[in-house]
């Protein structure tokens, strides 16, 4: 309960000589203690500092991690890179086959039981949910009432033809302008009610497996939607795993894509090495796509890092900087892409700096040893100390309450 660090008064007098009656008004007035229990902390806090020593006094830095430490703050380099995103791809992917699925389900048993034991809690006790695919004729809210009646007549020819029989997956395929659902044939998923425009979810939540809506607008424009299958409380376990698979495998193709197309792209680069004609393929490749987008693969270029470092934002870089460390000397070209949480990275070096021997002198030895040799001491006592805790937290004989947060919760 007493503050931290130096006590921010004096007590000295006015020729510099310690005045025991400020001392003492100090702790009773302004600690609002006794001078027995201000000298018990003291004296408390003197053995906890000896300790502390003692913990510390075992820590020795090696000769070899002095110099690692040395090549990580010295060994520094420069690269191009390209990023190659799964999400990128998802225009591409192709409809799911029950012959596909089954294939990937029989050679993924293992991994889908496990998938499932994570998330059984979402197939248990559900509010009741719709799963339906639509075709949506764009008209937003800056549409003129012209185009808004245009979309409208083109809605309802493609309600008439599905209510005919005409297949409603490939009609969301070709004509539906909701870009990421049309991809697979219209289908939204499950969802619950609430989470669709107002009108939408009153179309769907009254309608019956395989019927087919009256078009239906919404801010976004005009819609067709085509009851796919409902479910409430708790779903069977052969359902969830399906849908669970379906997702994976989906995500495994994505994977899978960009790894090839990175692979593909540094087998050019490779053998070219010219960093203008690989981005131009990249823009061609783009292009056919229809545009950049933020996902686009582009090259890009580093600053000089260190291997400490993070030279690509937004990505853990860890798996990146040891590929470019292990570089062989000569070489520029990592042997394959290098997979960096779900993206798929390539890159040429560009520069390199290598740590320079004669530099490393006995006053940058003896400088690099200190601020280990204090980095270590800590972690070891920091490390200490939480294992005494954790002791005396598991015997009962030590307490611990959290401080309120500012919203007054612990």
């Amino acid at each position: 309960m007493l503050p931290q660090g130096e006590i921010p008064v004096s007590f000295t007098d006015k020729e510099g000589a310690f005045n025991k009656d400020l001392a003492e008004r100090y702790i009773q007035n302004g600690l609002r203690r006794s001078v027995g229990e201000f000298a018990d902390a003291q004296v408390d806090e003197y053995l906890a500092a000896q300790m502390r020593e003692l913990i510390a006094s075992s820590v020795n830095v090696s000769e070899a991690e002095v110099w690692d430490d040395y090549v990580r703050e010295n060994d520094n380099a420069k690269i191009k890179y390209i990023r190659f995103s799964p999400a990128y791809y998802v225009k591409e992917k192709p409809a799911t086959s029950e012959a596909a699925l089954a294939a990937w389900i029989s050679g993924n048993e293992e991994r889908l039981a496990a998938e499932y034991e994570a998330n059984k809690h979402r197939y248990t006790n559900l509010e009741k949910q719709v799963r339906a695919r639509q075709i949506l004729i764009k008209a937003g809210s800056n549409a003129t009432a012209e185009q808004k009646a245009e979309a409208k007549k083109r809605a309802g020819a493609l309600q008439k033809r599905a209510v005919k029989g005409e297949g409603f997956a490939e009609m969301a395929r070709k004509f539906s302008e909701d870009p990421i659902t049309a991809q697979n044939g219209g289908d939204i998923g499950f969802l619950r009610k609430g989470t669709m425009p107002e009108s939408l979810d009153e179309a769907a939540f009254s309608m019956e497996v395989d019927e087919i809506s009256d078009v239906v607008e919404t801010p976004y424009g005009f819609h067709v939607i085509k009851v796919l299958s409902i479910r409430e409380g708790d779903v069977p376990a052969d359902e969830a795993k399906r849908e669970l698979a379906e997702g994976l495998y989906q995500a495994d193709w994505l994977e899978a894509r960009a790894r090839e197309a990175a692979a593909s792209a540094l087998a050019s680069w490779t053998q070219s090495t010219d960093d203008d004609a690989v981005a131009q393929m990249l823009a061609a490749t783009a292009s056919q796509k229809g545009g950049e987008s933020a996902l686009t693969p582009t090259v890009e270029e580093t600053a000089e890092f260190g291997l400490s470092d993070a030279p690509v934002p937004g990505l853990s870089t860890a798996v990146l900087l040891d590929a470019v460390s292990a570089l062989p000397e000569g070489n520029e070209f990592p042997v394959a892409p290098v997979k960096i949480g779900s993206e798929w990275l390539i890159f040429r070096l560009i520069d390199r700096q290598r740590p320079d021997e004669a530099a490393f002198t006995d006053a940058v030895r003896g400088s690099t040893r200190e601020v280990l040799q204090t980095l270590k001491k800590k972690e070891t006592v920091d490390l200490y100390i939480q294992q005494l805790r954790a002791k005396a937290t598991a015997d009962k004989a030590l307490r611990v309450h959290a401080l309120p947060t500012q919203d007054g919760r612990s």
